[in-house]
């Protein structure tokens, strides 16, 4: 064999050893594990690991961030520092103490708000809390799941389908595992190295071999989840200490 043939033949071989390895390497990532930014399971871990923006809407009135305590508020002609989750409470009761007044929170200025993804603001005036809400379009997202979550580090395999890139993730906490889905784009894709273990609201711990038991797992839980009683009294502490109409 001359020796440009020889060339040429190691070359062929070389790119069809690599083209090999390739198509080895997408069977190995496109597996039924797979995962997308649009997934239903992706939705539900984005719900659990989110910064919580819901839990405090009778405070914000949005979902859209949440508000770090302390923050001091004038509601309904009171004054008060609202400290801790159970202090929404306290908020409802005053709300609901008249059918009269306007219920609206006014904040004492500045306050630090905080998005699902964990960024956090600081407001220093009404005027631009009113542009934040005035951008902040139509609730399309969904509640946070409070009442599970994952045990940490795990791992996360990862590929881009343009660059053909891999790469193995560990995460640490909440915060990287929904910024991770969060910006994710059309062409990256992941699938979670099992088992992992998450821990529901009464201290169990439930490991997960797969995605469908882990997606389950959280559907199971999203009842039990504690929301707060910021919605109307109890119809029978209506009738007892209510105004009626």
């Amino acid at each position: 064999m001359s020796m440009k043939n020889l060339i040429l033949f190691t070359v062929s071989m070389f790119l069809l050893i690599l083209n090999s390895c390739q198509e080895e390497e997408k069977n190995e990532v496109f597996n039924p594990g797979t995962l997308t930014k649009v997934s239903n399971l992706s939705g539900l871990i984005s719900r659990v690991t989110q910064n919580p923006t819901f839990y405090d809407n009778i405070l914000d009135n949005t979902s859209w961030f949440s508000v770090v305590l302390p923050v001091t508020i004038t509601l309904n002609g009171q004054t008060l520092t609202v400290t801790q989750n159970e202090d929404y409470n306290t908020v409802k009761t005053i709300k609901n103490q008249s059918q009269s007044d306007d219920d609206i929170v006014h904040f004492s200025f500045p306050i630090t708000i905080k998005y699902k993804n964990y960024q956090e603001v600081i407001v220093a005036n009404q005027s631009q809390l009113n542009a934040i809400y005035d951008v902040s379009g139509p609730e399309t997202g969904f509640n946070e799941i409070k009442c599970i979550d994952f045990n940490y580090p795990l791992k996360i395999n990862y590929y881009n389908t343009t660059t053909q890139v891999a790469n193995t993730i560990t995460i640490a906490d909440h915060t990287q595992l929904y910024n991770f889905i969060d910006v994710l784009k059309t062409e990256e894709i992941y699938s979670i190295v099992y088992p992992i273990a998450m821990t529901k609201s009464d201290s169990s711990m439930v490991v997960f071999n797969s995605n469908d038991q882990l997606q389950n797992g959280i559907e199971i839980v999203i009842n039990d989840c504690d929301e707060p009683n910021t919605n109307n009294p109890e119809l029978s502490t209506i009738i007892i200490d209510g105004s009626w109409y």
